[in-house]
């Protein structure tokens, strides 16, 4: 369990470059899973699958706002954190959360909507595990010189 905290001196940088790895395989099988209840959900045509990642894109970009903006505030900040603070951001998250929900469901046929009903997958579910959470650690930047 030591090997997965940062080491000491261990840049951030090479910490997130050693972790990585080890995130996306534990998370790949859940990725694979919605996505295999996404296609065995309905099918959708290309303006619905659009309409689907563009509202998980547009609600992980907020979310990620959200919290960065959060933490550069300082409205985060462990010293100060109150318990109400917690719950303002968690509503803030799950509202952007319900609006991409919302863009979403609007792009369906009726028919679609009654089957998705009873059916497992979830819009939320999809966008904890289909959103790319990573890159918004600058992982695309881990050539760069340290």
């Amino acid at each position: 369990m030591m090997h997965l905290l940062p080491q000491p001196g261990e840049p951030l940088r090479d910490y997130r470059d050693r972790i990585l790895p080890l995130a996306q395989t534990a998370i790949a099988p859940q990725r694979a899973r919605v996505a295999r209840m996404r296609d065995d959900f309905a099918a959708l045509d290309a303006h619905q699958r659009a309409a689907l990642d563009g509202a998980v894109q547009d609600a992980a970009r907020a979310i990620q706002d959200r919290v960065t903006n959060g933490l550069l505030s300082g409205e985060l900040r462990p010293a100060t954190f109150k318990p109400m603070t917690g719950v303002a951001v968690a509503r803030d998250v799950l509202d952007i959360v319900d609006r991409g929900n919302t863009r979403f469901l609007s792009s369906l046929t009726p028919d679609q909507r009654t089957r998705l009903a009873s059916h497992r997958f979830d819009f939320a579910d999809y966008l904890v595990f289909s959103a790319r959470w990573e890159d918004a650690l600058g992982v695309r930047d881990s050539a760069a010189p340290r």
